[in-house]
């Protein structure tokens, strides 16, 4: 009898020129619903007469088409470059952002108890580490950690960094155009570190400032003598743009444009250095990745099947596709919302990106002209009808990224989901209610997928969890 077996190991020889049809089959369109991968009866007839040896039991394996785009999905690319900032990938900056991401020193005060990190008032006890925890960085310590407890309890769950340097956009709305910029906005935030560039400045000046001048000095000279609070003409010890609780008697806008420039400039070196630091936390050689590369026992046959009802019937690949398993667009999969405030996506924030003086195309980038075009690819950044945002951002989130997911629970932008099988009775039942904007058009197309079925695609995508990051990353090296 032939034997119908499709063979990882012949069919491995088209893929060397199959490159070209990778693009098409992994892309992911907002106006069209890809259709499912579906090989005919036929597409195995050669490999069936080469492998006529008896009767055997055929495992279940990938048709050409699911090899093809498995291909287009393992290993991980190298980190791609930001031009936006110079310091991205330079070693010294990634040592003295590990410094920065994992010091409390800059935090302002707590506002909410009861809190695990301090007492109603302390300062200097709220860090990077805090909510982005070892070793995958998402929230394990905030109980519940649906949100997550900074100074005060955020509106959205803390995703995980491991990875992060692969996004094109950041924060669960994608307001953010770099890497850089998300952790200035975190370390201003008043629900996160509720820190200020003025406290930044000073603490790199007090603990850093060695470090600090051996990256940036060349090309901005050493940091100001009068962040030394023992000068005589000593800068504020805090405060940011706009009167805040850190700052309620206006320091900032009582310091000249040129003092407020020097400032700014050690704030964004302060973010540059962070993000340098996260784009080394990077995680491969996951179980996928093994199979892809040609071991077909690295994965179970459980998982072989739920990938091919991941590309298939499931349209799960339409959103999450690439290496990273993601497509880093927006999408209104109908979250069912989760505390007092009705979340609104994107359309509640994507003002505040338009006006964000850190945009990439801004004084602040190493290169304007790369962040412009960057930007230009999104419409909604231009502000339209007065300001107001287009209804179309109503809901929108941006797609999660798969990787190491079977370990970063709670998921969902409010943490709504405790676990992967409540994710999928979600996707099953063909996306949520929100009450919020229009659900997304990839479930126009949604087949219902069995208990079983389900639970294939869960085991698929618990193979997709690589090697921890280097563990010498994970050390707090921050000084005392």
């Amino acid at each position: 009898m032939t034997v119908r077996m499709k063979s990882w190991a012949l069919t491995g020889l088209i893929l060397a020129g199959a490159g070209s049809a990778v693009a098409g089959f992994a892309a992911c369109s907002d106006d069209n619903v890809a259709a499912p991968v579906d090989a005919g009866p036929d597409e195995y007839a050669a490999e069936a007469a080469v492998l006529d040896s008896g009767t055997v039991d055929a495992a279940v394996t990938l048709t050409i088409q699911e090899q093809v785009l498995a291909k287009s999905q393992s290993p991980l690319p190298p980190m791609p470059a930001d031009p936006t900032n110079a310091y991205a990938d330079n070693p010294a900056a990634a040592a003295l952002g590990q410094m920065l991401y994992y010091d409390k020193s800059m935090a302002g005060p707590i506002t909410v108890v009861p809190n695990d990190l301090g007492a109603a008032g302390d300062t200097g006890k709220v860090s990077c580490a805090s909510c982005h925890v070892e070793p995958w960085g998402s929230d394990t310590r905030s109980y519940p950690n649906n949100f997550s407890l900074g100074t005060s309890w955020t509106t959205r769950n803390s995703p995980p960094i491991v990875n992060v340097g692969f996004y094109d956009w950041y924060y669960w709305d994608g307001r953010s155009d770099s890497l850089w910029q998300q952790a200035l906005l975190a370390g201003e935030n008043a629900l996160q570190q509720a820190s200020d560039r003025l406290r930044i400045a000073h603490v790199v000046y007090k603990k850093y400032k060695t470090e600090y001048e051996a990256i940036f000095s060349a090309a901005y000279g050493p940091l100001d003598a009068r962040l030394d609070p023992a000068n005589g003409a000593a800068f504020p010890p805090s405060g940011k743009p706009k009167a805040s609780p850190a700052s309620p008697d206006g320091a900032w806008e009582a310091l000249a444009p040129a003092d407020q420039d020097i400032i700014t400039r050690v704030f964004v070196n302060w973010g540059k250095a962070i993000a340098a630091y996260e784009r080394k936390m990077v995680s491969r050689n996951s179980a996928w990745d093994r199979f892809v590369a040609g071991q077909p026992t690295a994965i179970s046959q459980a998982a072989v099947r739920g990938y091919k009802l991941f590309v298939g019937k499931g349209y799960c690949v339409n959103c999450h596709s690439g290496p990273l398993f993601s497509d880093s667009k927006l999408h209104n999969i109908g979250v069912p919302q989760k505390g007092p405030v009705a979340d609104r996506g994107r359309y509640d924030t994507i003002v505040k990106a338009i006006a964000n003086k850190f945009r990439g195309d801004g004084k602040w980038s190493d290169d304007p002209d790369a962040g412009a075009k960057k930007i230009a690819t999104q419409p909604d950044y231009v502000p339209q009808d007065g300001g107001a945002p287009p209804d179309s951002d109503l809901g929108m989130f941006r797609t999660k990224h798969l990787r190491q997911i079977e370990h970063t629970a709670p998921y969902m932008h409010n943490g709504g989901y405790a676990n992967l099988k409540e994710v999928m009775d979600l996707y099953n039942a063909g996306g949520g209610d929100s009450g919020v904007g229009t659900l997304d058009k990839a479930f126009q197309g949604h087949v219902p997928m069995s208990e079983a079925d389900e639970n294939d695609v869960i085991e698929f995508m618990k193979t997709l969890t690589g090697d921890p990051a280097d563990p010498s990353l994970l050390k707090d090296t921050s000084k005392p």
